[in-house]
């Protein structure tokens, strides 16, 4: 009998125990219920300064900002973050966080599931790198602060692997200027803006994840300058570029089916011993577009002279909607010798590409239309490395612009399928200049070709007439060529053309003056304002087979 009463107040003992724990650990006071049914909700508020670990077994609350300054903060798998409205979590000087949720993932989320509910999470840069680790978390319901704000700052080396970061009322993360993290594998989505916010700088440090279904599908980069040779990697979503944006001391490589949106008069630049390697497939090309597919949205891209010419290569790009620096501007100029191959320039607001007077680049294959003005504009010097594309459908100027200079190579000038337009005086020193068969040249109002000092002028329409004629099919409207005495005699020909509408340089002059022994035969000389052809008594030109027509002072004299 006393057994059976022992083994009874035992029992009721137990039921007692069972049904207070079941009081104890069945209620949780989270509003959205997030975590586990069993744990003890413990709140954190005050500055963390010595090491300390947080058991999965709790629910951790945060309220207000909480500090990690000189001490590690360690979060166990599995363990359930809350953060109260406002609150923050700031790893500051010394300070460290290891979140490694590889066996189980770590949640950091918000006491009611409302985006903005809580402000951040922030790494600054004086934290401890090597204690800096966010692996397999998930960080939800924050970015608060302000509309601009994020609900991950990243001010230094921290590692955030295989995380998800989503519902944000801001941008899911923002990379400070110089963070250098090792950031990949990430799924940042429904955030209100942009999955990421950085700097040109810190995008190099932005590895392969999945960042669509934001309200801005874009990585946004604010201006910078990037001084490590790296690589830009293609994502599922655009760069999207502002303001000006340099590349110095480092070469850039662009992988293969990237996208990069410009914002309004954003520029990317490769200047000093830089260089831009950006080459696509045809399958996979490179976009460079602006953020708003308007003429003139962004400004362009520059190489400048001082940039490493070899690294510099554009191939299977697409480039467009940019050149709005000015109405004579252009989207893409070339002041070294970059390669610019097989790509499509278009939607420019001014030119289409230019080539400074000292450039000599490697431009072949490619396809510059619907520019509101002509498709190239390049110098008489560098005319000839201007290679066969296609440079039709442009709203203006279906025409090569070419501003006088001196040209001082042996070079050949290619047919294209629109004509060169040359302007101003356009000299031929120390060089010969071939025109192919086919070639076809506007000369501009009072536009000269003066072949000078060891120069020459080989223009033989053998096959298919060389064509030079005015840019307005007007009597006098461009001056002349010349064969100046000092050039090369047996360089200096002239056979198989069309060269019509000169002799503009007065009522005396021609269309064309010889003053050495070179050849001109079979051409058509007509529509001059003056005479067709003069030569000097000093001069021995062989001149045969030429038809002459509407030249108002007469065909041939000497002077």
């Amino acid at each position: 009998m006393r057994f059976f009463n022992y083994f009874s107040s035992v029992s009721k003992f137990m039921l007692l125990l069972t049904a207070a724990a079941f009081i104890f650990y069945g209620c949780d006071s989270s509003e959205n219920g997030t975590g586990p049914d069993n744990g003890t909700e413990i709140e954190h508020s005050s500055t963390i300064e010595s090491d300390e670990t947080w058991a999965k077994a709790d629910v951790h609350i945060i309220k207000g900002y909480v500090y990690v300054k000189n001490a590690t903060l360690t979060i166990e798998p599995g363990s359930v973050v809350k953060f109260l409205s406002d609150a923050a979590l700031i790893i500051d000087v010394g300070g460290g966080l290891i979140a490694d949720g590889t066996s189980e993932a770590i949640t950091f989320t918000g006491q009611t599931a409302q985006a903005g509910f809580w402000r951040y999470i922030e790494f600054q840069d004086d934290a401890n790198n090597q204690n800096c680790k966010m692996i397999n978390c998930v960080i939800e319901y924050g970015g608060g602060y302000s509309n601009d704000a994020a609900m991950l700052y990243v001010d230094n080396d921290l590692t955030i692997t295989n995380c998800t970061i989503r519902s944000s009322s801001s941008n899911g993360v923002e990379i400070d200027q110089d963070a250098q993290p090792v950031f990949n594998n990430n799924t940042i989505t429904d955030n209100v803006k942009s999955p990421i916010n950085g700097d040109f700088k810190s995008a190099i440090y932005i590895g392969y994840g999945s960042y669509t279904g934001n309200g801005q599908d874009y990585i946004n980069l604010s201006s910078g300058k990037i001084q490590k040779t790296s690589i830009l990697k293609k994502q599922d979503v655009p760069y999207n570029l502002n303001g000006y944006n340099y590349i110095e001391e480092a070469i850039l490589t662009i992988e293969a089916g990237a996208d990069i949106t410009f914002g309004s008069d954003a520029s990317l630049i490769v200047d000093l011993n830089g260089g831009l390697l950006a080459i696509g497939t045809t399958i996979n090309p490179i976009t460079f577009t602006g953020q708003v597919a308007q003429k003139g949205y962004w400004r362009y891209i520059e190489i400048q002279d001082d940039a490493v010419s070899a690294s510099c290569k554009l191939d299977y790009c697409i480039v467009e909607y940019g050149g709005g620096y000015s109405s004579t501007a252009s989207m893409i100029y070339v002041d070294n010798n970059t390669t610019v191959t097989n790509s499509t320039i278009r939607n420019s607001s001014s030119h289409g590409i230019k080539f400074d007077d000292d450039a000599k680049p490697v431009f072949t294959g490619n396809t510059v239309t619907l520019n509101e003005l002509s498709p190239v504009l390049a110098n008489f010097k560098n005319i000839t490395y201007i290679g066969t594309g296609d440079y039709t459908g442009n709203m203006q100027h279906d025409y090569l612009d070419i501003e006088s200079g001196t040209f001082s190579s042996t070079a050949t000038l290619l047919k294209q399928n629109v004509p060169y337009r040359l302007n101003g005086y356009n000299y031929v020193e120390n060089g010969i200049l071939t025109l192919e068969a086919g070639v076809n040249i506007k000369m501009n109002s009072d536009a000269v070709i003066d072949v000078n000092e060891n120069g020459g002028l080989v223009a033989d329409g053998t096959g298919e007439q060389i064509v030079i004629s005015g840019f307005v099919a007007q009597n006098g409207y461009w001056r002349y060529i010349e064969f100046n005495d000092n050039a090369i005699n047996a360089s200096c020909v002239l056979n198989e053309c069309l060269i019509e509408y000169g002799g503009g340089y007065s009522s005396t002059s021609a269309i064309i003056y010889v003053d050495n022994n070179g050849t001109v035969t079979n051409n058509t000389i007509q529509h001059s304002s003056s005479w067709g052809l003069s030569y000097e008594d000093s001069a021995s030109p062989t001149i045969s087979g030429n038809t002459f027509s509407d030249n108002t002072a007469g065909d041939i004299t000497t002077h």
